[in-house]
């Protein structure tokens, strides 16, 4: 039988994707656990610490710039928001695909 995950090991790894966590030091502090078991997650997962810590100062330097530009910050899109794009998208295909008056479909 398989040994039992470690319960902080999903929620250590979702703050490393994030960017939270930037060094093999942090998460053996965070999640009182040995390096060598900080490494194994890593490998398991295919993480790598720099990339994932570069993703997240990208994704700051992002905000910042749109900060000082004056454009609000990228968000995911609302489920109001893309509602209105389907039902435009699906207004806009019910325009093309309209029979022209007069012309009845063909019923066989």
């Amino acid at each position: 039988m398989a040994a039992l995950r470690h319960p902080l090991r999903d929620r250590i790894l979702n703050r490393i994707r994030r960017g939270e966590i930037a060094s093999v030091r942090e998460i053996v502090l965070v999640a009182s656990i040995p390096r060598q078991t900080a490494n194994r997650w890593l490998r398991e997962a295919g993480i790598k610490l720099d990339d994932a810590r570069l993703r997240a100062v990208n994704k700051m330097h992002e905000q910042e710039e749109r900060y000082l530009a004056g454009l609000p910050p990228r968000r995911k899109p609302s489920k109001r928001f893309l509602r209105k794009v389907a039902d435009r998208a699906k207004a806009q295909w019910d325009k093309r695909h309209a029979q022209p008056e007069g012309i009845q479909a063909d019923r066989g």
